[in-house]
This record gives structure tokens, C-alpha cells and sequence, in this order.
């Protein structure tokens, strides 16, 4: 996706037990299915109706309140007006907000959370952004506490040090030691691998950012959905910029 903040990434056991869950269809159409409005829409439409269950253990209510945030920040990256990506971003953190009600250790809801926080600060306008930083800076810390593994919250700090001028607190050094440190503890991590290429066309390292984006499309990866539909695109994409 377009957005450095996006992340499409759930923890094994999160996706095992919504599979297995009177939320099952809803959550097989934002893992599995294609990313389409249709299918988004759908799969919210389903979650908001599920979730009104009572019968609901907490724990599956929370992953799915967690899932609906990643749900809508999918559809807010589909979304051409400024107004319907705020609005379906806004709705994402939300959804996220619920879930850490339930649950405040969830390091997944953290995550969407501020995924879909920073998605609408970008639609919001770079000014209103770059205000949100140092709150996203300390969200970011906040979901490595509660679950230091999460590769995409360690991802995003890499992705807010490259965007960011030294003068407001970035480092491209350090970005690129945070995409090195991911990519060590899961060397099939695929959506760090397009993050590096894209990180070192910035940059101008042709050489480099073809062989990352290379990578990303022939690793076998950790996380095959995503790079189905997400990682493999944006690979491709990648070199055909570099072709021109």
C-alpha cells in the first residue's frame, strides 16, 4: 500500500482462533479474500453485526474489534476523497480503541490503533501529520512494550525515521538498522522487504532497492496473504519504477 503506516499483519493465534469463531466469514474476507471495497465493506458490514453478540467470549470480541480496525484501514487506503479515507480511518481507530477497552495489553489493537491514527493525520495534510508525530512516536513505543515481536510496529519506526527531516528527529541510519533488526527476526518478512526497497529508491541505491524488491517477490513468506495481495504488487510496482 501507499502509506508508510499501513500494516496487514495479525499474530498466529489471533488468526486461528477468529477462524474458528462465529466471526469466521468476516475475518476470511479481510485475511483471505481479495482487497476490494466490496469485500472490505462486506467484511466491516459482518463484523459490526457479529460483534453485537453478547454470547462473545472477550477474547474473540477483541480480536475482532482489532481485525474491523485493520478492516477499515484497508478500505481508507482504497479510498480516492480525502473525506471517505479520514472518515473509514477514523472509524479503524475506533475499532481499535474498543478493543484495548477489552483487552489494554493487545498489541495488535495498539498497532491498528495507530495505523489507522497516522493514515488520517496523512489525509488530514502533512501539517496536521508531522503535529502527530511525537504522539505516534510514543503509541509505536508503547505496542513494542506490549508485544516487543511485532514486526510491523518495528517496521514503522523505521518508516518514520527515513520520512522524517534530521531536524525534526529522523535518521535514515537508524531507519535503516530498524529495517535490518526486523528482517533479522524474520527473514521472510515480506512487507519489510518492500519497505527497504522503497526506503533505498528514496535514496537513490537503484542497485539496492531492485534487489529488495527482487527478494520480495521470490521469498516465501511469512506472512502469504499479504503477500499475495499486497507485497507482491508493491515489489512489482517497485521495479517498474526503477525501469523507467
Amino acid at each position: 500500500m501507499s502509506s508508510i503506516f499501513l500494516s496487514l499483519w495479525l499474530s498466529a493465534v489471533g488468526v486461528s482462533e477468529l477462524s474458528s469463531s462465529p466471526l469466521a466469514d468476516a475475518h476470511a474476507l479481510v485475511e483471505v479474500a481479495d482487497n476490494t471495497r466490496e469485500n472490505l465493506t462486506k467484511a466491516i458490514a459482518l463484523y459490526e453485526k457479529g460483534l453485537t453478540d453478547p454470547t462473545l467470549p472477550i477474547r474473540i470480541r477483541t480480536l475482532g474489534l482489532t481485525d474491523l480496525s485493520r478492516a477499515f484501514l484497508r478500505l481508507g487506503d482504497l479510498e480516492t476523497a480525502s473525506e471517505r479515507k479520514i472518515h473509514a480511518h477514523d472509524a479503524g481507530r475506533g475499532a481499535a480503541e474498543r478493543a484495548l477497552a477489552l483487552d489494554g495489553k493487545h498489541g495488535d489493537a495498539q498497532f491498528w490503533k495507530i495505523a489507522n491514527l497516522a493514515s488520517a493525520g496523512k489525509a488530514r495534510g502533512i501539517v496536521n501529520s508531522l503535529w502527530l508525530v511525537p504522539r505516534i512516536r510514543a503509541e509505536v513505543e508503547q505496542a513494542l512494550v506490549l508485544d516487543p515481536s511485532h514486526s510491523l510496529a518495528r517496521q514503522m519506526t523505521a518508516e518514520i525515521d527515513h520520512k522524517l527531516p534530521g531536524v525534526a528527529g529522523g535518521s535514515d541510519e537508524r531507519a535503516e538498522q530498524t529495517f535490518l533488526e526486523v528482517l533479522k527476526r524474520d527473514p521472510a518478512f515480506t512487507p519489510a522487504m518492500v519497505g527497504f526497497a522503497r526506503f533505498y529508491l528514496d535514496r537513490g541505491d537503484i542497485e539496492r532497492a531492485r534487489s529488495w524488491a527482487m527478494k520480495a517477490l521470490s521469498t516465501e513468506s511469512s506472512v502469504p496473504n499479504d503477500w499475495r495481495k499486497l507485497d507482491k504488487p508493491a515489489a512489482k510496482q517497485l521495479l517498474n519504477e526503477l525501469q523507467r
